[in-house]
């Protein structure tokens, strides 16, 4: 679980189930250098008017409303080169979501992220792993197992709003005052915070 002022993990559940349907299955993160991009579109092709490039996408099988962010973030490096080919409509695993989760903490502050001296997983030796570790990106599923398997959107929601947070980016919301998505209720207490601040400001 969750929480800003104790060191909680990152989920007990881990297996990739379906959080906030409400928000396309895809998600973008609309980052601009140092600042965040709102975005007027939830991602729908049917209210997007899609802006078409001749060049050629390392991800496979991308929608049209979704190509423009998604060349962007190649063109800022937030796209790993072992992301090439790969299907964008497939699920994305923890560790390698935690490349782009470093990569955009380098490109918004500037700064190259350090490999964490202490390794608490036994399950991972992954340089990008432990270097989203050392920042507080994420603190595993336990005391000492990051979890290799699919992230869920809410982790993913919390790994951005962290990695913002460490790049002096505080995002925040008012849970009292926003519309709950439908399925609200299946959502961890530890991942709403994350999950309605980047929702409001169209950053998925």
């Amino acid at each position: 679980h969750e929480n800003v002022k104790t060191k909680e993990y990152d989920s007990c559940d881990y297996a990739g189930h379906e959080h906030f349907r409400y928000i396309n299955q895809n998600v973008t993160v609309n980052i601009t250098y140092g600042k965040v991009k709102r975005s007027s579109s939830r991602g729908n092709s049917s209210n997007k008017t899609a802006t078409t490039t001749e060049k050629e996408l390392m991800l496979k099988n991308v929608d049209e409303w979704a190509k423009e962010e998604i060349l962007k973030a190649e063109e800022k490096g937030l796209i790993p080169e072992t992301f090439k080919d790969m299907d964008a409509k497939k699920s994305t695993y923890r560790n390698e979501f935690v490349v782009v989760a470093v990569k955009l903490y380098e490109a918004i502050s500037g700064k190259k992220a350090e490999i964490s001296a202490n390794n608490p997983f036994n399950d991972t030796k992954d340089e990008y792993v432990l270097k989203a570790y050392n920042l507080g990106i994420t603190n595993g599923v336990s005391e000492n197992e990051f979890g290799n398997g699919t992230i869920t959107r809410e982790q993913m929601a919390t790994m951005i709003d962290r990695t913002l947070r460490k790049a002096g980016i505080n995002l925040t919301v008012n849970l009292n005052s926003v519309t709950k998505f439908v399925d609200d209720y299946e959502m961890h207490d530890w991942g709403k915070p994350s999950v309605y601040a980047m929702a409001k400001e169209g950053i998925i």
